[in-house]
């Protein structure tokens, strides 16, 4: 990527952001129980799964990816798109956004808690529609209030034309100054056209 500087926080979020699902089971205890790896992610036992840079990097043409580094936190996050053309692509990735932040030092005597507490929400219509479909961080309606990383894919290439998709960053607490990282993947196809505002390319 063509970032001579990144931040912390956005390496963090390239790492997780590229992460894959993994497959198998997993021995649990010393008495040898198996259970399988979760379906959702993130979870505690994969985390949010097996880091593979190629599908952040462009080693690949079937998506476009794009960084947002050291925004400041105090203004709503708004990334916004639509999908133009879609002739039925299936085997296109998801659109993934991944939010990074290193939070700010909580009171010595404090609880376990995020001093500036971000959220992420991945929002689509389709053309005429009054509501929109959510797809939020890390899986959690009700909002992720522990984690520092949070993570949303939405099937925007399996939808329908004249699709508009916000990638959305609101703060629910700040400490103070904050700022975050953003990293996001977007398919990229002949049959998947795109309409990009607030962009720039990496």
């Amino acid at each position: 990527m063509n970032q001579k500087n990144p931040s912390g926080a956005l390496v963090k979020g390239v790492l997780i952001h590229s992460s894959q699902p993994l497959t198998g089971d997993i021995n649990l205890n010393a008495a040898g129980d198996i259970e399988p790896v979760p379906k959702t992610y993130p979870n505690g036992m994969a985390g949010f799964g097996l880091v593979s840079l190629g599908s952040v990097f462009g080693w690949d043409t079937n998506f476009v990816t794009k960084v947002f580094d050291r925004v400041d936190a105090a203004k709503e996050g708004r990334y916004c798109f639509r999908v133009t053309q879609n002739t039925g692509v299936k085997d296109l990735p998801p659109l993934r956004a991944t939010l990074s932040w290193y939070d700010r030092p909580a009171a010595v005597s404090g609880t376990a808690t995020l001093v500036s507490d971000l959220n992420l929400d991945i929002l689509t219509w389709k053309y005429g529609d009054a509501t929109s479909t959510r797809y939020p961080g890390n899986g959690n309606y009700n909002y992720d209030s522990v984690n520092t990383v949070e993570r949303a894919d939405a099937p925007v290439a399996q939808l329908a034309n004249n699709l508009t998709v916000l990638v959305l960053v609101r703060a629910h607490t700040l400490g103070g100054a904050q700022n975050y990282s953003l990293v996001l993947t977007l398919p990229n196809s002949n049959s998947v056209r795109f309409y990009f505002s607030q962009f720039s390319d990496i």
